[in-house]
């Protein structure tokens, strides 16, 4: 998985800076504090070699839609567009939640090779992608090969029995990391609920509760990891989302200080929910974003 022969100079050995970051998730416009694992340049290649290790695997994790390389919030909402009856909820402490072993297992799972170096697995996943010194410890947040390593726990562990579970009762399950859509043409009742979270709570995971919406889009829209959706299937972008892509847009025409990429991102999701025609307010963002690439060139 990883060369055990790999040698740094001393000034170049992999290690993580923490710095605490003010987050602003462009999808749902919600605020939080986290504390990031900023990678050295040592470490940023390591996290490299294992991302591309793991993608040569071509595992299949089917209800994952934030794990191969272009999937997007669009393909997390389109499965849910005939459905009526929704039940959103969102896994607490993701990254937190990851256990060291079950990790190893998992790994196990995909892989027979690292059933004969179960050891050394075990070794450079504590190393270079757990956080040090801390309990639980948890994958590093900011890590690069975090999500994807998320993505095989959760895929192992969460998918297979959320998807029999759903199957049984015709409900259709997505995961976007660690937000969780379960839609339905019938009401997703009480009981069944129940049973959702008695599965995640097996898991070893926990959910925000707070953040848990139980919807009917007949009597009014919801946002489903950034896209918001409407009866009948309609898709269409929040107004926040809207406002704060504007604004990034007009902050970094005056001073560019916008990672390019957070733009472009945006834009993105725009681009593949965009209507025929534009109304007044699409039509002045595509001009601006016009304008501002222009400046990026």
């Amino acid at each position: 998985m990883i060369p055990n022969n790999q040698v740094f100079e001393p000034d170049q050995a992999p290690a993580f800076e923490k710095r605490v970051f003010r987050d602003i998730n462009p999808l749902s416009g919600s605020r939080k504090l986290r504390i990031l694992g900023m990678p050295n340049a040592a470490m940023r290649q390591i996290h490299q070699r294992l991302i591309k290790y793991l993608r040569i695997q071509k595992i299949k994790l089917p209800h994952a839609t934030c794990y191969k390389l272009g999937d997007g919030p669009r393909k997390n909402v389109e499965p849910h567009r005939k459905n009526r009856f929704f039940y959103l909820v969102d896994i607490h402490n993701a990254y937190g939640s990851v256990q060291l072993e079950k990790l190893v297992q998992v790994l196990l799972l995909f892989d027979a090779e690292y059933l004969m170096n179960k050891q050394r697995t075990s070794e450079t996943l504590e190393k270079y992608c757990f956080f040090p010194n801390k309990k639980p410890a948890g994958l590093v947040v900011g890590a690069p090969a975090s999500p994807i390593l998320f993505n095989l726990y959760a895929g192992a562990l969460l998918d297979q029995r959320l998807s029999a579970f759903c199957r049984q009762w015709h409900i259709v399950y997505t995961r976007y990391l660690d937000d969780l859509t379960f839609s339905s043409r019938r009401p997703i009742g009480r009981e069944k609920r129940k049973l959702i979270r008695k599965i995640i709570a097996e898991a070893g995971l926990s959910l925000s509760h707070h953040k848990a919406k139980v919807s009917d889009l007949k009597k009014t829209p919801i946002v489903v990891t950034g896209i918001g959706i409407a009866h009948g299937g309609r898709l269409f972008l929040p107004r926040h989302f809207l406002r704060r892509l504007r604004g990034l847009i007009h902050a970094d025409l005056k001073k560019p200080r916008v990672d390019p990429a957070v733009i472009r991102g945006m834009m993105g999701v725009f681009w593949s929910i965009r209507p025929v025609k534009f109304n007044a307010s699409e039509q002045k963002l595509v001009d601006l974003y016009l304008k501002w690439q222009k400046t990026r060139l």
